[in-house]
């Protein structure tokens, strides 16, 4: 398979879909036989009187996250897969790996749109332009626009283009650069205050970053909900300064990361903390919400089962267990956790419709 990549022709097709090589076309697989199947059962076939448009018209619901989690949640694991390949060093399985990683952080990335997932997947492939596409920041894109600038250099919407592209891959001392020159024709503007703060905070300049924060309040109020939740972030942020290890603001910053949707961030300051108190129920939520947020499915469920055996009552976390199980096609371990929602809230959002769904199912 490797040589057969290396002829011209069709090296130059898969570049055009941003497959440079073995180990990203190998990454594409996401179903063997027996996830097909599973996926498949009660779904019409695809055939000549039911084509492929029609499939997806009759199932539009697959366009929708739940209809995507469905498929991302059920991808084939990487030791199955690996072992469907022959003559795989172990030097080539660990790159496959990285790889096979990358594939998954990048499809929840785009599915949740959720930077940090994308920004992780870049640091695991050599050849990261797919993923610097959906962040606004492909290297074609870049170089786009800094001619751009080159030719117009009072173009302030150029500029805050090429400065939000460089903050969407971390450069954020480039991105910095740029914001300044903006910030010195129009120190008033918005969206420059607002990204100069961003950047710095990433630094970990919360002073500075307060400053810009509180200047795009100023003189943008219809900002003030974005701006307070970061200034609120900095005050949280300066006051662990003072007391690093004090486990009541740790799992206050990894809550406060959950709401902002900064998942991976919230799960830096949750896990540590679990690892010191392990029956911390208020840690162990906001982990399977991080994990929620991320669609890590095998994670939501441990750390859920987790809590379930601590505190059996708490239906918010059964409801979201119940709801993986469901995207899993194991609805036979959902409908318990479901009745138990029930039973105390027959009001609960949603759950009347989950169980409806799992009820017409046969379990799987």
């Amino acid at each position: 398979m490797n040589k057969r990549l290396q002829e011209s022709e069709i090296k130059k097709d898969l570049s055009g879909i941003e497959v440079p090589d073995i180990f990203s076309f190998l990454s594409n697989i996401w179903f063997l036989n027996e996830q097909v199947i599973k996926l498949g059962k009660g779904v019409p076939l695809i055939t000549d009187n039911h084509p492929a448009i029609e499939f997806y018209l009759h199932l539009g619901n697959v366009i929708g996250v739940p209809g995507q989690e469905r498929y991302v949640f059920n991808r084939s694991r990487f030791d199955d897969v690996v072992k469907q390949i022959s003559n795989l060093s172990e030097e080539d399985r660990q790159k496959f790996k990285s790889y096979f990683r990358a594939m998954d952080l990048y499809q929840r990335g785009v599915m949740y749109g959720n930077r940090g997932q994308l920004l992780e997947a870049m640091t695991l492939v050599e050849d990261d332009d797919l993923f610097r596409y959906h962040l606004q920041a492909g290297r074609k894109q870049i170089q786009r626009l800094t001619q751009l600038v080159e030719e117009e250099p009072d173009n302030l919407k150029y500029m805050l283009n090429l400065a939000h592209s460089f903050f969407q891959i971390g450069n954020y001392n480039q991105s910095m650069e740029i914001l300044k020159l903006v910030l010195e024709k129009n120190p008033n503007l918005g969206f420059a205050n607002l990204y100069m703060g961003y950047n710095l905070l990433e630094m970990g300049n919360k002073d500075e970053a307060l400053a810009y924060f509180q200047t795009t309040a100023k003189n943008n109020p219809q900002q003030m909900s974005t701006i307070m939740r970061e200034i609120g972030l900095v005050s949280l942020l300066k006051e662990i300064d003072k007391n690093p290890q004090d486990p009541v603001l740790l799992r206050s910053l990894a809550e406060y990361y959950n709401l902002k949707k900064d998942y991976l961030k919230s799960l830096k300051y949750s896990l540590p903390l679990l690892q010191k108190d392990q029956m911390n129920l208020k840690i162990l939520q906001a982990i399977v919400f991080s994990y929620r947020g991320l669609g890590e499915a095998r994670e939501v469920l441990m750390y859920g089962g987790r809590y379930n055996l601590i505190d059996p009552n708490e239906i918010h976390l059964q409801f979201i267990m119940a709801e993986i199980f469901v995207l899993l096609n194991k609805c036979d371990k959902a409908l318990p956790l479901l009745e138990k929602v029930l039973k105390k809230d027959d009001t609960y959002r949603n759950v009347w419709e989950l169980n409806e769904s799992c009820i017409k199912k046969a379990p799987i």
